[in-house]
């Protein structure tokens, strides 16, 4: 990540695997919530992910059926189609005004730069700036952003978190995350989405490269209620508190059992766990024996 300082103060550093992740189904609809800013995009629905210890977002086990695929596919093409229902608030500049090409690559960069959650290549900048042309050219402006959404949408770099920063050098088998990376691992770590402008303009600075650069950023992060959002996730995976949802009482010997307890019961673990970590003093200590 971002730790030690720039001459590295751990001798023998051992970071450990950073293994391609594919996006699962809960980091989809919160990117896409964030990227399109699309509350409607919680709602996709993506086909039964595998996990390990309760947790879908582990890359050795996850998969890329034909089937996953296809549903990025129609996924891509039902959000883009809705994106660009209210261009406006898509675009960062106004195609009506001035040269519509000078728009369409503002447009590419900026949201290109978001999708990829680092900047685009020049030659990637190129290749959607084709895509909108050639959908533009048979049809008008704003399907050829739609195209270009679309198109972004079923990127292997937007569906999997991707570490190539090729320039960054290698030291003893060990290579250290560029700062775009680090970003990624920051808001996929505490918010389970991607990141904000601010972190991406934190990485853009370098100011991830220090401990106290990154320390601020989380402290920043963690204000945010997508912290708070996030963490209440991860204990509900952890704790498999889906298996509250199934359970079941003999009326007989548990006469006061209705099923609309299901929900009280687990509302009143997630309103534990929320107590001992925001109001608490945050320990798992305290957790386990509260």
């Amino acid at each position: 990540g971002g730790g030690g300082s720039a001459s590295g103060s751990c001798r023998s550093p051992a970071p450990g695997r950073a293994p391609l992740r594919r996006l699962d189904a809960y980091e989809y609809a919160n990117t896409i919530r964030d990227l399109l800013r699309d509350e409607q995009a919680l709602a996709v629905v993506f086909p039964p992910e595998e996990s390990r210890h309760g947790f879908s977002n582990q890359a050795d086990v996850q998969g890329a059926s034909p089937l996953l695929a296809e549903r990025h596919l129609l996924a891509s093409e039902e959000l883009s189609a809705r994106a660009v229902a209210n261009l406006g608030k898509l675009l960062p500049c106004d195609p009506t005004r001035g040269d519509p090409s000078a728009c369409a690559r503002t447009f590419v960069t900026s949201f290109g730069r978001r999708a990829f959650r680092r900047p685009l290549t020049p030659a990637e900048v190129d290749r959607f700036l084709a895509v909108h042309g050639d959908v533009a050219r048979d049809a008008d402006f704003s399907d050829g952003v739609r195209a270009v959404v679309e198109a972004f949408l079923q990127s292997p770099t937007f569906l999997y978190r991707p570490e190539l920063d090729a320039g960054a050098p290698v030291v003893a088998g060990v290579v250290r995350a560029g700062p775009f990376e680090t970003a990624a691992r920051l808001s996929y770590l505490l918010w389970g989405s991607m990141p904000d402008d601010a972190l991406l303009l934190a990485a853009e600075r370098g100011t991830l490269s220090s401990d106290a650069g990154v320390v601020a950023e989380v402290e920043r992060m963690m204000r945010d209620p997508r912290a708070r959002a996030h963490t209440l996730h991860f204990h509900r995976r952890w704790l498999a508190l889906d298996r509250v949802d199934a359970v079941d009482k003999d009326r007989t010997l548990f006469p006061a059992w209705k099923p609309e307890l299901r929900a009280d019961l687990r509302r009143s673990v997630e309103l534990f766990v929320e107590d001992v970590l925001w109001n608490g003093d945050g320990k798992l200590g305290s957790f386990l024996t509260s």
